[in-house]
């Protein structure tokens, strides 16, 4: 990120990022806030707007968001103005028109699994959520994404000592990045600077590790060093070092299901 490992990150997800769990959810006390989201069906592009003051503005910001990636048909699939919207697709890249699932929840996590469902049914083998804003989300910011299932195929490995929920300063805020027992990832900023929330695999034993990113063009390699006590990671790859800080405790207790842990 930006002047770091993920330095020109944001630069390939900026305009399509991780939260401390306690904040998954946020959904912020704010009276008549709306969320929409839009998506095309030919090309799958999506779009969402949050914190809204009116229903119309946020439609038309939700359309123009999806707009912003060349798609000329998209459409809003709903919008709210006290709960959550959720958009999920292929986490394959190969896309297939009107090939998705979309769904409303009471909180992101609900919303997010019950668009998951529905990609599901739509005869999508892959899913995850690409888009998950809430009507009360901050509108300076863009709107975190749950964490994307466990990948099919084989067992992937995580380094125990990785999984947890990470920051980094940067200017204006801090930027988090999530890493899942499961073998994902997702990226959030909190720094107001609009780069986008974004989600995918990620695997790491023995100094080494990769990510792929589901949503956007990016794949990344490198090392790593886990610091004496376990709170910080310096993280080495295609755009740089940089040191993240532990948020919290949040650490793995034991195995997941197909998934190998080792240090």
């Amino acid at each position: 990120m930006r002047q770091t490992f993920v330095a020109a990150f944001a630069a390939h997800v900026a305009g399509a990022a991780l939260i401390a769990a306690a904040a998954l959810n946020p959904q912020l006390a704010r009276a008549q806030q709306w969320a929409a989201v839009a998506i095309s069906p030919s090309v799958l592009s999506t779009g969402d707007s949050h914190g809204g003051q009116s229903q119309a503005t946020t439609e038309r910001m939700a359309i123009q968001a999806c707009a912003a990636n060349g798609a000329n048909d998209c459409k809003v699939l709903g919008v709210t103005m006290s709960g959550c919207l959720a958009i999920a697709v292929t986490s394959t890249g190969k896309y297939i028109p009107n090939q998705y699932g979309y769904a409303a929840g009471a909180t992101r996590d609900a919303a997010a699994a019950n668009a998951l469902a529905a990609c599901n049914r739509a005869g999508v083998a892959a899913c995850f959520v690409v888009t998950a804003p809430c009507a009360g989300d901050d509108p300076r910011g863009v709107s975190p994404i749950p964490l994307p299932p466990t990948p099919p195929g084989p067992p992937i490995t995580v380094d125990r000592g990785l999984v947890g929920i990470w920051q980094i300063n940067v200017t204006g805020g801090i930027w988090l990045w999530q890493i899942a027992a499961n073998g994902t990832y997702t990226f959030r900023s909190e720094a107001f600077d609009k780069a986008g929330s974004n989600a995918g695999t990620f695997t790491a034993s023995n100094g080494q590790y990769t990510l792929h990113a589901y949503d956007v063009h990016w794949d990344d390699q490198g090392t790593y060093t886990i610091q004496p006590g376990g709170n910080a990671v310096l993280f080495s790859g295609k755009l740089g070092t940089g040191t993240w800080t532990r948020v919290g405790s949040h650490v793995s207790t034991g195995p997941v299901p197909g998934v190998n842990i080792r240090k």
